[in-house]
């Protein structure tokens, strides 16, 4: 992390324009394709998801009282929100897209709490392997740019659809677990450990936790996913 003066990105100044996502709204989007909890829930609009830019407009949540953070991770978090956001707008596939890398992150004045609206504005593409590479930046109202996220990776991800309903989607699932579970039985699977901590309480997390890893345990599991 680099404490000097972000500016304004090459790669998201150059990236091409775009119109309002059509299909995927915001609200849509926390809805049916994230599973992240109000503290990550920090886009309010997004006024252009298309050709290779994505823009949009963030609500600061409150950071836990007395927290000695110098950088908003929730806030930080949208840009890989909206990288998954411009992809699904563009190409209707419902795909997870999870960080792995990131060249750089340079905040103005070595520390990132905002407090007041933000507009976010991001530049990427996909490779053939599938990678989405991207470049963000987020500015105050005042259009002053407070950090830049530069070469930002993601994996795109694609779920069997009975898994992807029960970790993504706020409704009821409408399938049983069976093109999952070859997933689920991967040893250390970070499936079955996403499912777990959506699907019980903490008494039931705490006693999957505690089972050997194997058939039984993935059967435990899918019987009250």
């Amino acid at each position: 992390m680099s404490a000097s003066a972000p500016g304004r990105s090459e790669a998201v100044l150059s990236g091409g324009g775009g119109t309002p996502p059509a299909r995927w709204t915001p609200a849509r989007f926390y809805d049916e394709d994230v599973f992240h909890g109000p503290a990550y829930r920090a886009i309010r609009a997004v006024t252009m998801a298309g050709g290779s830019q994505v823009v949009a407009a963030l609500t600061p949540r409150a950071l836990p009282p007395g927290a000695s953070l110098i950088l908003d991770f929730p806030l930080l978090d949208c840009a890989g929100q909206l990288a998954a956001l411009w992809r699904i707008e563009r190409t209707d596939e419902r795909v997870g897209a999870f960080p792995f890398a990131a060249g750089a992150l340079r905040v103005a004045g070595g520390a990132f709490r905002p407090t007041g609206p933000m507009t976010c504005r991001g530049a990427g593409q996909e490779s053939e392997l599938g990678v989405l590479t991207s470049t963000f930046e987020f500015a105050d109202a005042d259009g002053r740019v407070l950090a830049v996220l530069e070469g930002f990776e993601q994996r795109v991800v694609r779920l069997p659809d009975d898994l992807w309903q029960r970790l993504f989607s706020k409704h009821p699932p409408t399938r049983p677990i069976s093109e999952a579970r070859r997933m689920l039985e991967t040893p250390a699977s970070i499936w079955a450990r996403a499912l777990a901590h959506v699907s019980l309480d903490a008494e039931g997390l705490a006693e999957w936790s505690a089972m050997a890893e194997g058939p039984a345990r993935v059967d435990w599991l899918v019987a009250r996913a």
